[in-house]
């Protein structure tokens, strides 16, 4: 591990106290023996925080979720995924210039690795037009060569649309409609940011049992469910009781690779400190396949 100063400021970017930001990383703190101090600024005071930031005086800038995705500004260098998602969950300064970053592809790339041995080529059904549908969808096209997409509305869909064209231009995209016939399709994917509605649960029903009775029933499928919830309505994975065919992915799931990632962009390069685990919860890692590092 780097030497680190005991005391390390960092910044989180919300408008009201983000609880889960913070535990998502309190653990790999306590690990690593680091002593973090999270600063709540208001997006009213990012020019201030920015500036902060360039003179060294913070590490990172931590980007509530409520707040990704809907942040434009200049003089910042994106990196690959942030630039294709026009998203990015943290920023950090190199020499002054400030960069955009966008770690929740590794935590949707490990979580996906880690949920099925085969997760390439499927048909993906996608709900939804938000910062982490469109990370998913990246890592999909880009790293598990997924060619064909469900997209539900696709007036609303257009910047998911234009995403995978750009990505591979071959691309097949098809409206998505809840009175459809599901029993045409082989959707093996299911993408979604969105809360679980009455018109869609019956097909996406149908989808999930039509997946589990196939007849290679190690070919799982995989249920994205990367929305925020704001209130007591039914959750996704409760679609899971009687379909044990799919394997459900929640946000939670996806830190044990985005947490050290952000945590290797502002300081840690030794990635021995990645296979440090907990004994409740498992192994912190990182996956270098997608990385480069």
């Amino acid at each position: 591990m780097t030497d680190f100063t005991q005391h390390v400021p960092v910044y989180v970017l919300e408008n009201d106290i983000d609880h889960c930001i913070r535990e998502g990383h309190f653990e790999f703190i306590a690990l690593h023996g680091l002593s973090v101090d999270f600063t709540t600024i208001h997006p009213s005071d990012i020019q201030q925080a920015l500036e902060v930031l360039r003179t060294g005086f913070a590490r990172a800038i931590f980007i509530s979720r409520p707040l990704v995705g809907s942040l434009h500004m200049d003089h910042i260098v994106y990196d690959a995924t942030a630039l294709a998602t026009k998203s990015f969950n943290m920023i950090k300064s190199n020499n002054g210039v400030l960069h955009g970053i966008n770690t929740d592809f590794l935590g949707i790339h490990s979580a996906v690795m880690s949920a099925v041995p085969d997760p390439k080529y499927r048909e993906v059904l996608v709900l939804g037009t938000g910062p982490m549908v469109k990370a998913a969808v990246y890592v999909l096209a880009k790293y598990f060569c997924c060619r064909k997409f469900y997209l539900k509305g696709l007036a609303s869909s257009d910047t998911v649309r234009e995403m995978i064209l750009d990505l591979d231009a071959n691309s097949h995209i098809t409206p998505f409609s809840s009175d459809a016939n599901p029993s045409r399709w082989t959707i093996s994917c299911i993408v979604t940011d969105t809360d679980l509605t009455t018109d869609c649960r019956a097909i996406i029903t149908k989808i999930l049992h039509l997946q589990s009775s196939h007849k290679y029933s190690d070919h799982r499928g995989i249920f994205l469910d990367l929305g925020l919830r704001s209130g007591v309505e039914d959750s996704w994975s409760s679609l899971a009781d009687d379909c044990s065919g799919w394997v459900f992915i929640n946000p939670p799931m996806l830190q044990w690779a985005s947490v050290p990632a952000t945590w290797e962009q502002i300081g840690i390069d030794n990635m021995s400190a990645f296979i440090c685990s907990s004994a409740e919860n498992g192994p912190w890692f990182i996956d270098r396949t997608v990385t480069g590092i």
